[in-house]
């Protein structure tokens, strides 16, 4: 049952040094790739997922499924691909989430959509003993000047950063290995061992 008022949006522009350059969305774990994994959890959830990547043509055969667009400003990391998620979804809020996290869990998305659903935040963040998951997170489309406002008036790249300016509703989850396994993000190829 997809969510009529949120999008999905997944991060795929960083230049995966660790792995090579290795595509990390694209890497097979269990014969499947990572973003396939992730689709399979996601499109349960959401009508519209945007894919915001610089390597477009690694993606085509994903554009029946698929929205894919570029970073309008470029070079940022991760907060300038929320930007361009912002500017391209077409619902009031968006989940933005890494690429490269093969563990997604469809009770973590339920969880945020009811947090958002419920308090009137510009966003509604994961944290894990004190520690913040922009990456798996829930952003308002209203957010967005601040956003460029931000990325304007500073060279911090850093989302937890820009996050602390937001009025945020923090799901706060316990420190467990289950929980930690499905916010792992692969960044080296020993990572891969499943």
């Amino acid at each position: 049952m997809a969510n009529v008022d949120l999008s999905c949006a997944i991060s795929a522009g960083g230049k995966a040094s660790r792995m090579g350059g290795l595509n990390k969305a694209l890497i097979s774990i269990q014969g499947k790739s990572i973003l396939d994994r992730n689709l399979e959890v996601i499109t349960e959830f959401f009508d519209e997922i945007i894919l915001i990547t610089h390597r477009k043509d690694e993606f085509e055969m994903y554009l029946s499924q698929i929205t894919i667009v570029e970073d309008i400003i470029p070079n940022r990391g991760p907060i300038s691909g929320l930007h361009s998620a912002l500017s391209h979804c077409n619902h009031q809020a968006v989940f933005f989430m890494a690429a490269d996290m093969p563990n997604l869990s469809p009770d973590f998305i339920k969880k945020l959509i009811q947090e958002f659903h419920q308090h009137q935040a510009e966003a509604v963040v994961i944290r894990i003993n004190g520690k913040l998951e922009p990456l798996q997170a829930i952003y308002s489309v209203s957010i967005k000047e601040k956003l460029e406002n931000y990325l304007n008036a500073s060279n911090n790249n850093a989302l937890k950063d820009f996050i602390q300016l937001l009025n945020v509703r923090y799901l706060d989850l316990d420190l467990t290995q289950e929980n930690l396994n499905a916010l792992t993000n692969i960044n080296y190829p020993d990572q891969l061992n499943f």
